[in-house]
């Protein structure tokens, strides 16, 4: 197994099996988002797309969009 990280880009066949683990924490929706969408606080415990300074992911396994005012998880980045 390679000792480069891969995830986010694409992989070859030498690649294995792996685990990771990401910090996640429930939000509710400053605005309408999309599963995936790089998302700021707007306080505490609200994200919107809107904010400069992006902080995380709206949960990207989501198979619909968060209306305002739903909550979910939100996939910290660094």
């Amino acid at each position: 197994m390679k000792n480069s990280p891969t995830i986010g880009k694409l992989i070859d066949k030498t690649e294995c099996r792996d685990a990771i683990h990401i910090a996640i924490a429930p939000m509710i929706a400053g605005d309408d988002l999309k599963p995936g969408e790089h998302v700021g606080l707007v306080t505490n415990d609200k994200a919107s797309p809107y904010i400069e300074e992006k902080i995380g992911i709206a949960d990207s396994f989501l198979t619909k969009s968060v209306t305002e005012g739903q909550r979910f998880w939100l996939f910290f980045i660094s």
